[in-house]
């Protein structure tokens, strides 16, 4: 019976030891992930505030705020005409439904023609 407390303070040391080591790699992986959402926040600002290829659409969302005439209707325009051609639009996700909806019918016409030309 006297190496019972002994064995209890080993287990409980490793216990101890254990959760420190995962507490270190929970901080570890917290701090990579701070890492990304720091560059992915960066990316955003460029694609959002910077990126010239928006620049006809920041010009409309201003004038559509500062409630220009017809100016909802060229926003509109303007979307539906990059969504058509499968480019990305300020309030556009990096990937959803639509543009996989959109990948996927392409692909499925591209198909189609092949075949037809063969």
């Amino acid at each position: 019976m006297q190496g019972e407390p002994k064995i209890m303070l080993v287990i409980l040391c490793l216990l101890l030891l254990g959760a420190w080591y995962f507490y270190r790699a929970i901080v570890s992986i917290n701090k990579r992930f701070d890492a990304l959402d720091e560059q992915l926040d960066n990316l955003r600002i460029y694609l959002y505030e910077i990126d010239p290829q928006f620049d006809h659409e920041r010009h409309l969302l201003e004038e559509l705020d500062s409630g220009g005439l017809m100016s909802g209707a060229l926003h509109l325009r303007h979307t539906e005409e990059r969504r058509r051609a499968g480019k990305r639009t300020l309030n556009r996700t990096f990937f959803n439904e639509d543009l996989e909806t959109y990948m996927r019918d392409r692909a499925f016409e591209r198909d189609a023609n092949k075949e037809q030309s063969d």
